[in-house]
Formats: structure tokens, C-alpha cells, sequence
């Protein structure tokens, strides 16, 4: 399953250009400081504009100084493309006409002024692909597409249909009073009559970088019902989890896959507002132990799970998952990882070869540096010296661990 398809982007970060398709899972390597975070900050950048809207989303990135390349001059514009894959309803209310969007791309570019301190929306588009009549299935040839240029509205319509869908009963909204920093194609739910709405789609990106540490400890009542990305939720996730018993056994048989000698892990209360993680051991089934002797890699194994099987996500990013634990269980995770897949879009970062020895090497992306300091991500499943090196029985986690990936000098 792959929700987001295909990325470009300009000026941003460490980045000069990126144009990149996407699998179901990719799986970032490359050595320290070569860009994976960066690429990573992508993805939080696209929930926070979704949620939080665009001047908001650009700040949690350090402003625009900082989120645009510092190499480039301020002249040069940021550009995003983005295409998904997913299905929308498109209702017009005038004609009574509903159709279906199995596709969409969207389209934004920021021009930089004040040397680069502030910025401006000069360009947004929504399009529209895959398109099919709701009434009977029937496929429509062409696109049509929705733009917004310096404040103006443009509509594009290239629909080989005697379907009449009128545009103007789309945009019920008025560009007089829209700031220049704001992207209302995606910010506004209201702009166009779409269910589930772009913004929507975005908002469910998770990104996970677990902290061992902080699990441990008591949290208090209440709390969120998703898992928090740095995990410290986690026993409000496992006690919200425990009310549905399929549910829970489910996690527990994911679990002790993993580590056998766990025969369960589980939510208790400390107090009226406080609950705190406990464990249970086979050989010691009614003697718990708590939370705050649990190991970092048993905490970090039962959020992993629990993010790839119970979280309905349907992008997902993991930072470094495999911290904390053993070699011996990395076969194990990824193996739990690419059976996520059938359900979410997964994006992880990692340094450690047994990962990338259990990987495909279709699913690897290396990000380097290239020899004016810009980012970029190859697939080695594309340089066929790699696929040379491969055929003579060399494995991948060598010629990463040798730093041999890189043999096109980047």
C-alpha cells in the first residue's frame, strides 16, 4: 500500500532538488549529517501545514531562514509536489454530480523575500486524476485542476465526459481577505466539497521517534488516544487497548513473536489519575515487574507494534526503530514491518546492517551529499554496478558497511 506515490521538492533544507518515487517501504540509509532527518522533516512539515496551516508549519521548521536551502540565494523559490494515491468523492451541489478522484496531486511554490527572512504563496494547485463516474463506475479520460496564481483563481478542465460539473459551485470561498502567507487549498476544508478532504489525508502522517526512557514513568489521567510520537502514552495506549480482548491478544501474540519469555505487558493504576506499565514474565506469571525496570528494548519493541497494528495511520515514518534492540530480533522487526505494509505506507531511517541485510534492495534509498554540500537519495536497486557486486553472492549489508553504496562518488 502506497498513499503518497511519487515527492519533488526544491530548496528545502539540505536539499537543492529531489524527485523520488516511493514503495509501500522505504528504507532510509547513509551516513550521519547526509540529509535522512531532513528528508524526514518533509513529512512534518506536510502534517503540520495540513493542520496547523502554512506561516505555522514553516516556523516549526526555524522560519524561513532555516527552512529553505542556506546555499541558495533567496531568489530561489521552494517548490512542492506531492502525489497520492486515494480516493475522493467530488460532489457539485448545482448539477448533482458526484465523482470519484482516485488520484491527486498537490502543488505548492514559495517565493522568498527580505533576503530570504520572509516568504509569499505564489503558487497552489490541486489536480485531480483517475477520475470515474460515481453512478456507474464509468472511467473518465483527462484531469481537471484547481490553481491558485498570485491570488487568482484558474480552473483547467481536460475531462473527455458529457458530464456537466460546474467549478465555480466548487470554490465557496473568497480570496479577497486571504493572506499571502496562507495556502488555502489545502488549509481551507470548506474551499471545495471533497470528503475526506486533502488536509484530512495529511493530518493522519505519523512520525515516531521513541524514547525509551519516558514510558517508564507514570502518566497521568487523561491523556491522548494516539500514540504519542515520542511514545510516552504508552500505557494509556495498552489500557485503551486491554477494553477490546481481540484486540489485546492480538498485540500480546505480535509480542511474544518477539520476545517469548514476555507473556504480557499491561497497563495499572498507581492511583486515581496515574497509571504506570507493568510486565509479566513466563517463569514469573504472577510476580510483575514494573515499568521502570523494563529494558529500553522491550519499550521500544511494544510501541513498535502497537504504531504498525494498532495506529490507524496511514503514513507512517519510524526514526531509527531497530535502537535497543538485539541483532538477533532485527530479521523479526523487519519482518513485522513489511507485514504493516499491506495496511500503511512505512518510512524509516536506520544505520544498522542487519536491517539492510533483511531489506530489499528495492526498498533502500541512500541519502549523500554531493560535492557542493546539497542532499541527494539514490536507489541502489538502480546502479547496476551495485547489482554487479550483488550477483557475485557480496551482500548489501557489506557494501554498506565498506560505504561501497556510494560508488557514483556523491
Amino acid at each position: 500500500m502506497a498513499v503518497i506515490k511519487r515527492i519533488e521538492i526544491s530548496n528545502f533544507k539540505s536539499f537543492r532538488s529531489l524527485e523520488l518515487s516511493l514503495e509501500p517501504l522505504n528504507i532510509l540509509i547513509g551516513a550521519n549529517a547526509a540529509g535522512k532527518s531532513n528528508f524526514i522533516q518533509l513529512f512534518k512539515f506536510l502534517k503540520h501545514l495540513s493542520k496547523d496551516g502554512l506561516e505555522n508549519a514553516i516556523y516549526a521548521q526555524g522560519g524561513p531562514d532555516y527552512f529553505r536551502n542556506i546555499y541558495l540565494k533567496s531568489s530561489e523559490p521552494f517548490s512542492l509536489k506531492v502525489h497520492l494515491e486515494h480516493s475522493l468523492k467530488l460532489f457539485d451541489a448545482a448539477n448533482r454530480t458526484m465523482l470519484l478522484a482516485h488520484e491527486l496531486i498537490y502543488a505548492l511554490q514559495l517565493n522568498f523575500e527580505n533576503e530570504g527572512k520572509t516568504y509569499r504563496v505564489s503558487s497552489e494547485k490541486l489536480t485531480f486524476l483517475k477520475l470515474r463516474n460515481a453512478n456507474d463506475q464509468t472511467l473518465i479520460n483527462g484531469y481537471f485542476r484547481i490553481s491558485i496564481e498570485d491570488g487568482h483563481i484558474i480552473t483547467h478542465d481536460a475531462l473527455e465526459t458529457s458530464i456537466t460539473f460546474s467549478y465555480e459551485s466548487l470554490i465557496l470561498f473568497s480570496l479577497e481577505d486571504r493572506s499571502d502567507k496562507s495556502a488555502p487549498l489545502i488549509e481551507n476544508p470548506s474551499l471545495l466539497s471533497i470528503y475526506p478532504s486533502l488536509s484530512q489525508i495529511l493530518q493522519k502522517i505519523a512520525t515516531y521517534d521513541f524514547d525509551p526512557k519516558l514510558p517508564k514513568k507514570a502518566i497521568t489521567l487523561p491523556g491522548k488516544k494516539e500514540l504519542d510520537e515520542n511514545g510516552h502514552n504508552l500505557a494509556l495506549i495498552l489500557k485503551d487497548l486491554a477494553e477490546n480482548p481481540e484486540e489485546y491478544n492480538e498485540f500480546l501474540r505480535y509480542l511474544t513473536e518477539v520476545i517469548p519469555y514476555i507473556e504480557r505487558i499491561e497497563a495499572s493504576n498507581l492511583s486515581d489519575q496515574q497509571l504506570y506499565l507493568q510486565s509479566f514474565e513466563t517463569l514469573q506469571p504472577t510476580k510483575p515487574i514494573p515499568g521502570s525496570l523494563l529494558s529500553d528494548g522491550t519499550i521500544n519493541i511494544t510501541a513498535i507494534i502497537l504504531a504498525l497494528y494498532f495506529e490507524k495511520k496511514p503514513v507512517m515514518v519510524l526514526e531509527e526503530p531497530e535502537r535497543n534492540i538485539h541483532p538477533y530480533l532485527m530479521a523479526s522487526l523487519i519482518h513485522m514491518i513489511k507485514d504493516a505494509t499491506e495496511h500503511k505506507q512505512i518510512f524509516m531511517t536506520t544505520h544498522h546492517p542487519e536491517i539492510v541485510k533483511h531489506a530489499n534492495i528495492d526498498e533502500l534509498m541512500l541519502v549523500s551529499r554531493d560535492s557542493n554540500g546539497f542532499s541527494t537519495i539514490s536507489k541502489p536497486s538502480e546502479n547496476e554496478e551495485i547489482r554487479t557486486f550483488l550477483k557475485n553472492e557480496i551482500g548489501i549489508e557489506e557494501l554498506y558497511i565498506q560505504n561501497f553504496l556510494n560508488l557514483d562518488g556523491d
